[in-house]
Formats: structure tokens, sequence, C-alpha cells
């Protein structure tokens, strides 16, 4: 049997027990995929079965077996940018009154030396994460109406729309007609 394999029927008998530890860094693979056995993605694992190889064939479909016991809670993870947003607002209007700052003034107007206050430090990353949470907002909405488009016209628009990404290329050489009744040859 294989270490990787080993390694996630370990972690697997670790869940099916709901066991305090879960030895998920015995592998390279059972660390990468360790949201989606034991945290909150969905896993939907795909094994090769290896006709020329019994021993092989045999360890995954008892590791597919084995994994077809564990459930999960899948929950999308949501973020309230405009909660996140009125936070960090608030927090910015209290360290521009401590600070003596005008208010509506970003990151980029902060000047900070070596020995500003810790008040400006947290002033200047505030700002630096609401403007973050600015961008990422405006990222999801645009995200959130280009996916309603799709949806309501089922992609027609989208794969009109679509332009084809490789470059066209003109052929090199152009092809020569055959004539053999006007060059004489006959």
């Amino acid at each position: 049997e294989d270490m990787v394999v080993k390694a996630f029927l370990r972690i697997v008998s670790q869940l099916e027990l709901k066991s305090s530890h879960i030895p998920y860094r015995d592998s390279k693979l059972t660390r990468l995929v360790r949201e989606a056995l034991g945290g909150d993605a969905l896993c939907l694992p795909l094994i090769h079965v290896a006709l020329d190889n019994y021993e092989e064939t045999e360890a995954m479909l008892a590791l597919a077996t084995k994994l077809q016991t564990l459930s999960n809670l899948v929950r999308p993870s949501t973020m309230n940018y405009g909660k996140e947003i009125a936070e960090r607002e608030r927090r910015i209007e209290q360290l521009c009154a401590e600070t003596g700052r005008p208010r509506g003034i970003s990151s980029k107007d902060l000047e900070l030396v070596m020995d500003s206050s810790p008040l400006l430090l947290e002033l200047r990353d505030c700002l630096a994460e609401k403007e973050s949470l600015l961008r990422e907002q405006a990222e999801w909405e645009e995200v959130e109406e280009a996916s309603a488009a799709f949806k309501a016209d089922g992609g027609a628009a989208a794969a009109a729309s679509r332009r084809d990404r490789k470059a066209r290329v003109e052929p090199r050489f152009q092809e020569i007609q055959d004539d053999d009744e006007g060059s004489g040859n006959g």
C-alpha cells in the first residue's frame, strides 16, 4: 500500500471516531485536502482503478469505501462587507479624533516615521483594510451581476461575446493549385 493511502485511511478512521486529533500532517496531500476531508468544503474523490495492479486497486477501493462514510456539513463562507466596512469606519473615526487627523483621509495620505504612535499605525492599518474591503466588495458585485446575467439567458450572451484567445495566424505558404490543362504537360 502507498503511504499516502495509509495516511488517508488513518485520517478517515479518526474522523469516523470523532477524535480530537486528526493526523493531517502525515502526508503533503492530506494537508492540501484538509478542508475537504474534515472542514467545510465538499469532497468528491476520484479513484483510479489499475487493472494491472491488484494490490493498488484493492487499496484504492478500500479508501473509496472509507471516504464514502464521511459526511461534512458544507456551508458557503459569506462575508457581510457592509458590516465589516462600517466597523472599520467607526474605528477610523475614533482614531482620527484621537490623533487629530481629518476625516476622509486614505492610507496613502498618512506619512509615518520610525517613531510614529501606535494609534497612527492602527489608523493606517484600518484605512488599508477598509480600502481592501471596498475593492473586494466591488469585485464580488461585478461577479454577482455577471453570474445573474449568465443565468438569465442561459449563457447565450457569454457565448456570443467570447473571444477566441488564439491568435489568428496566416498560412506561411499558399496552396498551389495544380492546373494540368493549362501547363501544357499532358
